[in-house]
């Protein structure tokens, strides 16, 4: 049997690798986006490169589709949000088995709304509508992932402490997704994890976290437990009536008798190497059902413990009780995520990784260095140059504070036309913040009310005669792509990221920018009318 892994849920595509590869499966990999460390491990035998989505979806998927047909795999299993939605929509053009229900039914995992009027209609308790006046609420996009002109968007559940958060999140998205506002559940969370064939669950088994991140999101040490009988009933009263095939992950959050379903995920999750571990090989089994061969379910083994090491260490250096963990750690000896002695090489890749982020940061520091003595080399010659036809463009993070402030600024004030901005955050047609859109306008005279963001791309950098950019991180990010023609907006100095901040942050920020655009453009042809 020939298996396609395909997305970068890294946790789930390492336990998934794996659990095939040790049943003697000839596993595959096509992570989307940023590669981790599944294909490190013995039970990859090919690694196929593929077109990140976030650029261009459709030469993502025309990858996946080549690497298919190349190996004539047999099943082909996405990991992520992002991987499910490409694999859906050439699923017609896959000559293989696509882990996925027909779209119809994966429309309950990809839309919480609509997950949501289900749970309702089904009785089975929902979190409470939230306000945004009554704080602390989660916000949460609707979707996870979604295509948008051929760029792959993904969106993070945001938990907001005041309303100014919540109505900048809202203002930022509301012409990308809908969000949902939600109160906070409290409680722990749990999972049930399971197999189904045409609404009728299979196998199932329930996991719940004994370490999550205060800001939400999967657990870094978890165990397995009894179902739940309220849990078990709400599951199984849910796949039947969505008529559920293939494996998916139901979450609740609560305690006994006060438990509230937060999502379906219809796809492999990040605690899968739990799962496998406490004996039910869904990877395999979800293959051998896919391909309509026999096979049986095991009963899963209760009381197992498992933990990603990397990011349990992260949670306990956040909790600061790193020695009472350490002795836990030693005196449980638990199995782990990603460490395996049989298997070692995905754990080197690992942890690796922090310290080539040091030695990442100093090549950076010496990239700027040199950066800035082409910089200055090049900066009056070009400043010099700047007349009402140069092309100028800014960028920043976002697209939603600094640059469209300085585009909107120059714009009105010299009446330059062939101004841009735009941001490297992929996610395009967010409105500026509240408290940004007002001291612009109050304290400055710029409207920025109608500003939609956009994201950077090769055709806008063609575009500009001169790029300029607000801190050091584009300089070295953007440097391969426009060199000779950016510089930071200020000489020698970032003007830092107001996101986030209060009127008077805005305000010093707005008011650096127009000092910088004032001393650039105040040369040769060009000059500020009052």
């Amino acid at each position: 049997m020939r298996v396609l892994l395909v997305g970068n849920n890294d946790r789930s595509a390492l336990a998934a690798c794996r659990a095939l590869g040790e049943s003697g499966v000839e596993v595959g990999i096509a992570p989307i986006g940023e590669w981790g460390v599944a294909h490190k491990s013995r039970y990859c035998k090919t690694l196929h490169e593929v077109e990140e989505p976030k650029i261009d979806v459709k030469r993502a998927a025309e990858g996946i589709i080549r690497a298919v047909r190349e190996l004539a795999y047999e099943v082909v299993i996405p990991l992520s949000d992002a991987a499910c939605l490409i694999c859906q929509g050439i699923r017609d053009r896959i000559e293989a088995k696509v882990a996925l229900p027909d779209t119809e039914v994966f429309a309950f995992a990809h839309d919480k709304s609509l997950l949501l009027e289900r749970c309702k209609e089904l009785k089975i308790p929902t979190p409470e509508e939230g306000n945004l006046e009554y704080p602390p609420v989660y916000l949460k996009p609707v979707h996870s992932a979604k295509i948008h002109q051929n760029r792959m968007l993904t969106f993070s559940v945001k938990g907001v402490q005041n309303r100014r958060e919540g109505v900048d999140f809202l203002r930022e998205f509301s012409g990308v997704v809908d969000v949902l506002v939600q109160e906070e559940c409290p409680g722990e969370g749990a999972g049930v994890y399971l197999l189904a064939d045409r609404g009728k669950v299979i196998s199932m088994v329930q996991q719940n976290r004994l370490h999550e991140p205060s800001g939400g999101g999967g657990g870094s040490y978890r165990h397995t437990v009894p179902l739940d009988p309220e849990l078990q009933e709400y599951t199984e009263k849910l796949i039947r009536s969505i008529n559920w095939s293939g494996v998916a992950m139901v979450e609740f959050k609560g305690y006994p008798g006060h438990w509230r379903i937060m999502e379906l995920n219809g796809r492999f999750w990040g605690s899968l190497a739990l799962t496998t571990a406490a004996g039910c090989n869904y990877p395999l089994w979800l293959c051998e059902y896919l391909l309509g061969n026999e096979f049986s379910c095991e009963e899963p083994h209760l009381g197992v413990r498992q933990r990603h090491l990397g990011k349990d260490l992260r949670w306990a250096l956040s909790k600061r009780d790193l020695l009472h963990w350490a002795g836990e750690l030693l005196t449980h000896r638990d199995p782990l995520d990603v460490e395996s002695l049989r298997d070692p090489l995905p754990a080197v890749s690992y942890w690796s990784k922090g310290f080539n982020r040091i030695e990442e940061w100093l090549h950076e520091r010496v990239e700027l260095s040199d950066y800035r003595r082409l910089e200055n080399s090049i900066r009056g010659s070009t400043l010099n140059e700047l007349n009402r036809d140069t092309h100028v463009l800014f960028v920043c993070r976002g697209n939603i504070c600094r640059s469209p402030f300085a585009e909107a600024y120059i714009r009105e004030k010299l009446g330059m036309e062939n101004v841009r901005s735009c941001g490297t955050y992929e996610v395009p047609l967010r409105q500026v913040p509240e408290v940004a859109e007002k001291i612009a306008r109050e304290e400055f005279s710029v409207d920025l009310s109608s500003h939609r963001s956009q994201a950077i791309s090769e055709s806008l950098l063609r575009w500009a005669d001169v790029v300029f950019v607000m801190d050091r991180k584009q300089l070295v990010e953007l440097a391969p792509r426009v060199k000779g023609r950016m510089m930071l907006l200020r000489a020698n100095r970032e003007i830092p990221d107001p996101y986030g901040g209060d009127e008077a942050t805005y305000l010093a920020c707005y008011q650096e920018i127009i000092e910088a655009c004032e001393a650039l453009f105040s040369r040769g042809t060009l000059s500020f009318s009052t």
